[in-house]
């Protein structure tokens, strides 16, 4: 057998994972069977806070906020900094590969003309000038007109079309399923993220529940077990915000898990910029610190209280209803100020 021939029916090798150009997974490529052969490239890191290691290629980060805290501007500054990376970018930075050096912004929530304030902003956080073209690393859409059954189909398209992305941030991922406390909608929703190419990074955004600091619903559930990174975005004393890992829900799989930067208002940028250094303590701690005090007046020269006399002492100090001072004594006093005992109630 000559050698020609040889090279004709001599098969060619298959494609690793990591090499396939496709953006979405082929379905016989799902599956990753471990060999000495097939490791992947070195990790690499794609966004860091403060200079450490928040996500990695190939994961997922949740960014999780009450309304009004600056979810979406946190979803922009990661925008602007990939589009610059010496902008004021919150604390946040980003690096992607050269061969998958586009982020893909996807905004579920906001109205055309907020979103293309949205995008104004992204430019003039990074100093880019009016009328430069960013399409070679940004794609910003806006698909909240689309009809629910259509989203996942048109972000597939634009991740299919656009072999370069390499990051693809969803600011509201709730608007992806009509029932948020669904289990089935919100697995489905993950393995959609699952089917895109490991070389893919994944910033996912869901608002807190009303009452506290938890991923809302089914869909942050399992979007906070699942993701390698969550952070919060809550609002301080005085106006000020802070981006962190450190709080009940938080963590950072991939480094430093007690990562926090602050930002605030600026009226003269009319943006959000960062307060690098600044120290103020978070409304939880100010009310922690509150209801500490209260619970010493209260056992002035005692060791004992029942929880009906703790509870209306939290009313009248708060002014607030029987029913609310229940739930704030269970979510702030007890077995964090008090703890039971068998005769009642006695400070930790």
């Amino acid at each position: 057998m000559s050698k020609d021939t040889k090279k004709i029916n001599s098969p060619k090798k298959a494609l690793s994972l990591f090499e396939i150009p496709d953006s979405i997974i082929p379905n016989d490529k799902r599956a990753f069977v471990w060999s000495w052969d097939n490791k992947p490239p070195t990790q690499i890191t794609t966004l860091k806070l403060n200079g450490t290691r928040l996500l990695s290629r190939g994961n997922t980060l949740l960014l999780t906020a009450k309304i009004g805290v600056g979810k979406s501007s946190v979803c922009e500054a990661i925008c602007s900094n990939h589009l610059n990376n010496n902008c004021d970018s919150l604390g946040l930075s980003v690096q992607l590969p050269e061969h998958r050096n586009k982020i893909a912004f996807f905004d579920t929530e906001q109205s055309i003309d907020d979103m293309w304030d949205s995008g104004e902003r992204i430019m003039r956080r990074a100093g880019i000038r009016p009328g430069t073209n960013i399409s070679e690393k940004l794609l910003h859409i806006n698909i909240k007109h689309l009809a629910f059954g259509e989203r996942i189909a048109y972000v597939n398209s634009i991740i299919t079309q656009n072999l370069d992305i390499g990051m693809v941030v969803i600011d509201g991922a709730s608007d992806f399923m009509v029932d948020t406390n669904s289990i089935h909608e919100a697995v489905k929703f993950h393995d959609w993220l699952n089917t895109f190419h490991p070389a893919i990074s994944i910033v996912v955004s869901v608002h807190t529940n009303q009452t506290d600091d938890k991923p809302r619903g089914h869909i942050g559930g399992e979007m906070m077990r699942k993701a390698k990174a969550v952070v919060l975005l809550k609002k301080l004393e005085g106006g000020n915000r802070v981006i962190t890992t450190d709080f009940a829900h938080g963590k950072n799989r991939t480094g430093n898990d007690q990562l926090t930067a602050h930002y605030k208002y600026s009226e003269e940028e009319n943006m959000f910029i960062s307060t690098e250094g600044e120290r103020v303590k978070a409304i939880d701690e100010e009310k922690s610190d509150k209801y500490r005090e209260i619970v010493s007046g209260l056992y002035n020269g005692k060791t004992v209280l029942s929880a009906s006399h703790l509870i209306n002492e939290i009313s009248k100090a708060d002014n607030i209803t029987e029913a609310a001072a229940k739930s704030v004594f269970y979510r702030w006093f007890n077995n964090k100020i008090v703890q039971k005992s068998n005769d009642g109630y006695r400070i930790v």
